[in-house]
């Protein structure tokens, strides 16, 4: 039985690896080789790329080029992908969330041979890797948000300061930038360029457009107020109010979540305790027997 089993396996393998050369010579995918140079000089100084890793992007690169997005979708996407750090298209992106969904469903074909139930949980772990890289762009989006939200408060508390000696807000943007965090210091010194080069109330709707943070769109509004000439110094006092009992709510709702993280591990060290003493009573009840008998 196990030496058929294994002779399944094999003709499979030998099978998917036939259609895929069959498929690679009729699609014209890019070569194994070809793929792995491009790789290489994209990471100079990382690691040699892995075999799967050239062939899945041996598969994106054919697939992208197939994938149709309408143009408001795409912009949208292209705009998230630059603002989360991720190096790729739209269609790259779509297409790579696709193929490592379907090297999943490739499973099907021994799980039917060998234990056919097995076959319905590839499918399902099929259906979630796809919507779990289709919404990485989202986790990473949010949690840049929420680094930027932090950081909002000691900003416009800056802001406060600086507009009691400058209203140049190009110059406040830049000099805070300096000693901003990663994610705030790389939007703003987009927007610093951009406002540089263009007309800087639009830099700074754009700005706000790329980050998409309720706080910020408050902050935008106030350095608008000011560009064009209104006496914002009030405003954002009150707003650094607001953004600190903000950031006090947060903290108190980070700190009520503490104890019950901490629930688990509690519990985990009450059952090792538990173990301790039934396995100590254990033996000297052995022990105690073993000399009456």
């Amino acid at each position: 039985m196990i030496e058929l089993i294994n002779v399944i396996v094999v003709f499979a393998g030998m099978v998917s690896a036939g259609i895929y050369f069959l498929l690679s010579a009729q699609l014209e995918i890019p070569s194994h080789s070809a793929t792995k140079a491009i790789l290489s000089y994209k990471k100079q100084g990382v690691k040699k790329p892995k075999a799967t890793e050239v062939i899945i992007w041996q598969l994106v690169a054919h697939l992208s080029t197939r994938i149709k997005i309408n143009e408001y979708r795409q912009r949208q996407l292209k705009g998230s992908l630059k603002s989360a750090g991720i190096p790729l298209t739209p269609e790259a992106y779509l297409a790579q969330a696709l193929v490592k969904a379907g090297i999943c469903l490739l499973g099907i074909i021994p799980a039917l041979v060998v234990f056919p139930p097995l076959a319905l949980g590839f499918v399902v772990l099929a259906i979630v890797l796809y919507f779990n890289e289709i919404g990485r762009v989202e986790r990473l989006l949010k949690l840049k948000r929420e680094r930027i939200d932090s950081e909002l408060p000691r900003f416009v508390l800056n802001i406060e300061q600086e507009l009691k000696a400058s209203r140049d807000v190009i110059a406040i943007l830049d000099k805070h930038r300096k000693k901003a965090g990663k994610g705030l210091a790389e939007e703003l010194k987009i927007a610093v360029a951009d406002m540089k080069t263009g007309n800087p109330e639009e830099a700074l709707t754009r700005l706000d457009a790329r980050v998409g943070s309720p706080m910020l769109s408050e902050v935008i509004r106030g350095l608008i107020g000011v560009l064009r000439g209104d006496d914002n110094i009030m405003y954002f006092q009150r707003l650094a109010h607001d953004f600190k009992h903000i950031e006090f709510q947060h903290l108190k709702m980070a700190a009520q979540k503490r104890p019950g993280q901490m629930r688990k591990y509690s519990f985990a060290l009450l059952g090792c305790f538990i173990t301790i003493f039934v396995v100590a009573i254990g033996m000297h009840l052995f022990t105690t027997l073993g000399n009456f008998f």
